[in-house]
């Protein structure tokens, strides 16, 4: 596997930066399971999701910074789209927890309501503890939204099978947060 990846490397010319990147991904999903603010679940983003887009990128043999820049929209809306969409799995399944704590507490949802919603599968759907998860997810989808938003333009300045790909990636993580 390791010579055909430095051999995908040299033809492809890719910045290994990118590969270390998804390292510190991985060992982050071993050992951390909660984010405080918006800010650090960013920058899981920036090494867990963003570097995917830009090694695509760089396998069609795009090297544009501002490309990167749309492709990370695109990756990060994805990203936290399979977040919303996990929630359940990831938290009383795996014990991560994406959603910042800091907006948990603005929102005034707690873990333990989490679990209980999980455990009787009325998420979001009674009492003060389902209003209160209803604007929160609302608010999480909505940044979701808005990261999609600032990459789609990326679609436009690619061609051929890559806009294909990218014009699906984007349907259907917005349809997932539908």
């Amino acid at each position: 596997i390791f010579l055909a990846l430095a051999d995908t490397i040299r033809r492809c010319d890719l910045p290994v930066q990118l590969l270390d990147d998804l390292l510190t991904a991985f060992r982050m999903d071993v050992t951390k399971s909660r984010y405080e603010n918006w800010e650090e679940l960013m920058a899981y983003c920036r090494t867990s999701a963003n570097p995917v887009g830009r090694l695509v990128l760089a396998v069609f043999g795009i090297r544009d910074p501002e490309m990167d820049r749309l492709s990370d929209g695109i990756c990060t809306g994805l990203q936290l789209a399979n977040h919303w969409q996990d929630l359940s799995i990831d938290f009383l399944q795996k014990d991560r927890l994406y959603i910042p704590q800091e907006m948990m507490r603005e929102y005034g949802v707690s873990e333990e309501e989490l679990r209980e919603m999980g455990r009787t599968g009325k998420a979001g759907k009674t009492g003060k503890a389902g209003e209160n998860f209803r604007a929160l997810m609302k608010e999480l989808v909505r940044r979701a939204r808005e990261q999609f938003d600032q990459g789609e333009p990326l679609i436009g300045r690619v061609s051929g099978r890559l806009r294909l790909e990218l014009k699906l990636t984007l349907l259907g993580g917005r349809e997932i947060l539908e």
